[in-house]
């Protein structure tokens, strides 16, 4: 039994062949440790004789609570497309539907002999027929699974869905897993879903989910959100532009991938941005459950209201091939989460090709700037027919087999947009990414974690202040030991320790910053090394330049009064 509030106390394995559930340990000593998430994957499969044969979903103890984005799960396996494990974090309402049926994580082993969905009532589970929807999308799979569990309980179910379109099922590598109309990205699990012949896994239940002190949790929520609200990220950017948002802080310090990175900005990301496309192309925001920060847009495509594109489609679907068109970036997200492919890693075999083909590495019709074979293709890398078999391996595999240094596993364009901000493999941005990972792995959308970064770096990332804060990034983890052995009373004014409140108060987990922080694995982002001479070369700040920033502080400070100076460092007499 768990000593901690918002966990079910609930670690289920389900064997698809013999249909048979078991409950497997996990301590409070491992929840300290792990939390949730991806930690708590890790473990599960490090403990297994067979990593290689399951699936595990993991939620976080944030969860389902309230707290603010509180709306993430995590899916990890052996991936088809590294042959290591894989875990991607996943918006959406499957993981608060699979706490309310009472379980914390969910462990899958063997396979179906046909195409089967799974339904899971409150821990009982019971397989279904699935050869009615094998071949079909992902929407229409949703639809038809929602129809079925309604007519059988004789009412609207709310529900949290999982479910693979055709490419899962043809063993396409870079095939992914989708929640409702969000897809566990970067991931390309579609693939061991569709090897298990698990077409869907639809969950839901009743079960109540513990508050340790209700009072302080909901205010800290509400605290937390205001600082959300407030934040020139998580209030002001993302909120009216969505995460392509960022696409124009790429462009401007040459972050922005272009012709499959070999360049770091473009002509046209100003059409690919978030600018234009909230004047042009929003139909209206949304947000995820429990979210205050609403980044998610919609648009118009072929006369339906679809999700709109995040900024690895507008960038990957966008520079990196030279298309500038946004509605052609907004019907190839749709149909790439269809099919149920992976849009980062597919997208990433595109531009590959291109590539390719203009370096003679490899025969093929696909070419810089030249869209209408595009569709086509997305369609045959789900089918794997022609041109389309190769492709669906991902661009490392094809890289190692034909040949040619530009396979780039580069993925994660909004950590390089906030590291712009904050720097580069240096000790802050490997401490924020840490965090990041933290705040996953308690079950938290990473977006919460950029209001950690102070306002000034963002407003005014080449002004004194930031370059002071970049310079005394090593002191990071010291503040972090600091921080976490001051009293509650001063610590608890700080920003940063919103999550460690939330855990104290929501779960009745006492854990320090330092502790927290620790709890992440997250790696350095890489970037590819054409990009990276390119960042390097128009964002050098020499001596000089630092000279001339000082000298013109000291002569705005020489025309002030003494009043206003006051004033400005808020000091009064």
């Amino acid at each position: 039994m768990a000593n901690y509030s918002a966990y079910m106390d609930k670690v289920i394995l389900f064997d698809l062949g013999t249909q048979e559930t078991s409950v497997l340990p996990w301590s409070d000593e491992d929840r300290c440790r792990y939390i949730g998430g991806s930690a708590m994957a890790a473990k599960l499969l490090e403990s297994s004789k067979n990593a290689a044969d399951l699936i595990v979903i993991t939620t976080g103890p944030l969860t389902g609570t309230g707290a603010p984005s509180s709306n993430y799960f995590n899916i990890s396996a052996v991936s088809p497309l590294t042959g290591e494990v894989s875990h991607s974090s996943c918006g959406g309402n499957f993981g608060l539907y699979l706490k309310k049926a009472g379980i914390d994580a969910l462990v899958i082993k063997g396979s179906c002999e046909k195409p089967m969905w799974l339904g899971i009532l409150n821990e009982h589970f019971t397989l279904h027929k699935a050869g009615g929807l094998w071949g079909k999308t992902v929407s229409t799979t949703n639809a038809e699974l929602q129809a079925a569990v309604d007519e059988e309980r004789n009412c609207r179910v709310k529900c949290g869905m999982l479910a693979i379109g055709p490419a899962g099922e043809n063993g396409a590598a870079i095939a992914t897993v989708a929640s409702g109309d969000n897809d566990a990205c970067t991931c390309s699990l579609g693939a061991v879903f569709g090897a298990k012949k698990l077409k869907a896994i639809v969950v839901t239940g009743n079960h109540d989910i513990s508050i340790a002190d209700e009072e302080k949790a909901l205010e800290n929520h509400k605290q937390w959100a205001q600082h959300l609200n407030a934040h020139p990220i998580t209030g002001e950017l993302l909120p009216k532009r969505g995460s392509i948002g960022f696409v124009e802080r790429l462009q401007q310090v040459c972050l922005l991938p272009t012709e499959n990175f070999s360049k770091a900005s473009c002509d046209f990301a100003h059409e690919i941005g978030g600018e234009v496309f909230a004047d042009k192309y929003n139909v209206v925001n949304r947000g995820c459950t429990y979210c205050p920060i609403r980044c998610e847009r919609s648009a118009m495509c072929e006369g339906e209201t679809v999700k709109g594109p995040s900024l690895n489609a507008a960038v990957l679907l966008g520079s990196n091939i030279l298309n500038s068109d946004m509605k052609l970036i907004v019907r190839w997200t749709k149909q790439l989460h269809e099919l149920g492919l992976d849009l980062t890693h597919t997208a990433k075999a595109i531009a590959w090709a291109m590539q390719a083909r203009s370096e003679g590495v490899w025969k093929t019709e696909l070419q810089f700037g030249i869209t209408t074979n595009i569709s086509d293709t997305f369609a045959a890398i789900a089918l794997k027919t022609g041109i389309g078999e190769e492709l669906a391996m991902g661009c490392n595999a094809l890289g190692k087999k034909y040949g040619g240094e530009f396979a780039y596993m580069f993925t994660d364009l909004a950590g390089a947009a906030v590291r712009s901000y904050v720097g580069f493999n240096g000790t802050l941005s490997d401490y924020a990414e840490r965090y990041v990972d933290a705040a996953l792995n308690a079950g938290q959308c990473p977006y919460v974690a950029l209001a950690l970064i102070p306002a000034f770096m963002v407003e005014k990332p080449n002004g004194l202040k930031a370059a002071a804060a970049r310079k005394l990034a090593p002191l990071a983890p010291v503040a972090a030991k600091i921080i976490s052995v001051l009293p509650e009373t001063v610590g608890d004014k700080l920003p940063v320790t919103f999550l460690t409140r939330e855990l104290r108060y929501t779960v009745g987990m006492s854990m320090t910053l330092d502790a927290l922080v620790k709890t992440g694995t997250a790696d350095s982002v890489e970037l590819p090394k054409p990009m990276l001479k390119a960042y390097k070369a128009a964002n050098a700040f020499s001596v000089k330049d630092c000279a001339a920033k000082l000298k013109e502080t000291a002569e705005k400070l020489k025309s002030m009064d003494k009043d206003e100076l006051l004033a400005k460092l808020g000091i009064k007499e």
